[in-house]
């Protein structure tokens, strides 16, 4: 308590010399703006700071208890000065503009729309609240996660969006081509179409979920130890698209297909899903590249389509396998072929001969 009273005398100068023999209780309240950095701590243990309500204090206001110097108070705490144009920038350094977020959402709305004539005027509806659900979730991206956002007051039935990703009347074909079209218009207007090809393993678990098995991750294999994943192989090409700040290309997806085991290779669903780009932006020239387990697609004889893929260098190289070619010839005798007459007449006659011989 001493120690308190003398930080107060040495610190509020002379005229503050009366009021060290009156009570703490009726010390001046302190402001958190009215002290130091240095000394915000040996205030916290003054009685009349305990418990006040903080204020913020702008730059030119004055502090309370008297102004500059050595009166009562120090004024407020030192502002670092901003520099030109930091107000309002992002991390990336670009300033945001006013209307931004009005103008993304009508961004969104558009690029959504594009997706109209893919579906039904009610099943729209259900995929726009499914798909804005599904930006928005901050957890997994399942229905139930996505109608916490999308649909909150319960709109709709539950079991309504199940039906509709499960039995709706819309292909998941049509939607790739919309969003191929759209990219490829957008990031590569004019010029060689650059696609990536590959197959990845998609970590799904589940009671009952189609497609699901155990695949090679190739994320986490090495050579000396293959790693296998429980999930989704799938097979996805990707345009090529360049930032335009430079840096790293990224890919789009614009197709793809699920693995199953048992069903169509993985080089069978590549070479299908790339027939079905060529078809959509026509007459474009497409560039596929892919690692060495898609070399095959080199003979496979795509549409439009240059492929650059890894070789071994010892890899022996043959051409296309002619097609079967079928063998006409007349068709086999129906049944069995009729006995010789005169075999018949004799079997007979030794059959009935044996059964006239009488039993002893």
């Amino acid at each position: 308590m001493r120690a308190c009273r003398r930080e107060r005398e040495s610190t509020a100068g002379p005229g503050a010399a009366g009021a060290a023999g009156q009570s703490d209780h009726d010390a001046a309240p302190l402001r958190e703006t009215d002290l130091s950095v240095r000394r915000r701590d040996r205030a916290a243990r003054v009685p009349g700071a305990v418990g006040e309500p903080v204020r913020a204090v702008g730059d030119g206001e004055p502090a309370a208890g008297g102004g500059g110097g050595g009166g009562g108070g120090v004024g407020p705490l030192p502002v670092r000065p901003r520099r030109a144009g930091s107000a309002g920038q992002r991390r990336g350094g670009g300033a945001t503009r006013s209307g931004s977020g009005p103008a993304a959402v009508a961004g969104w709305s558009a690029l959504v729309g594009l997706t109209a004539a893919v579906f039904t005027a009610p099943g729209f509806a259900v995929f726009t609240d499914l798909l804005a659900g599904w930006v928005l979730t901050p957890g997994r991206g399942t229905i139930t996660w996505m109608l916490f956002v999308a649909d909150p007051r319960g709109r709709r039935a539950h079991d309504a969006y199940h039906r509709f990703v499960r039995v709706g009347r819309w292909s998941m074909t049509a939607l790739w081509r919309v969003l191929a079209v759209h990219a490829v218009a957008v990031f590569a207007p004019a010029g060689v179409v650059i696609l990536d090809c590959d197959d990845t393993v998609y970590n799904k678990t589940g009671r009952a979920i189609n497609g699901t098995g155990t695949f090679r991750d190739a994320v986490r294999s090495t050579r000396a130890r293959v790693v296998y994943a429980w999930g989704l192989n799938l097979v996805i090409i990707t345009l090529r698209v360049t930032p335009p700040g430079g840096g790293c290309p990224l890919g789009l997806p614009i197709n793809m297909r699920v693995h199953h085991k048992g069903g169509r290779s993985t080089v069978e669903l590549a070479a299908q899903m790339i027939r079905e780009i060529a078809d959509w932006p026509p007459g474009r020239q497409l560039h596929l590249y892919a690692d060495g387990a898609y070399a095959t697609l080199v003979g496979a004889d795509l549409p439009r389509t240059v492929v650059t893929s890894r070789l071994r260098r010892d890899a022996a190289l043959y051409q296309p396998a002619p097609p079967p070619h079928r063998q006409t010839r007349t068709p086999p005798h129906q049944g069995r072929p009729a006995a010789h007459p005169t075999r018949t007449r004799r079997r007979g006659h030794r059959l009935g001969r044996r059964r006239d011989r009488p039993a002893r």
